[in-house]
């Protein structure tokens, strides 16, 4: 996670522990359901959802 945050302070955003949390589950559900579903892709969902959760929707 410590990359992560590091990417995302390059970025000129400063995510809070909370959202770095809120991103990890997010992408940990995101690999389950590509593993388990394989057709049930939505990236568009995910990526709404990936911004929502770091600008606090």
């Amino acid at each position: 996670m410590q990359s992560a945050t590091l990417i995302f302070e390059a970025a000129g955003l400063c995510p809070t522990g909370q959202q770095m949390d809120e991103l990890s589950r997010l992408l940990n559900g995101y690999l389950f359901s590509r593993l388990t579903m394989p057709g049930a892709d939505d990236p568009a969902g995910l990526v709404e959802r990936l911004v929502g959760s770091l600008i606090g929707r």
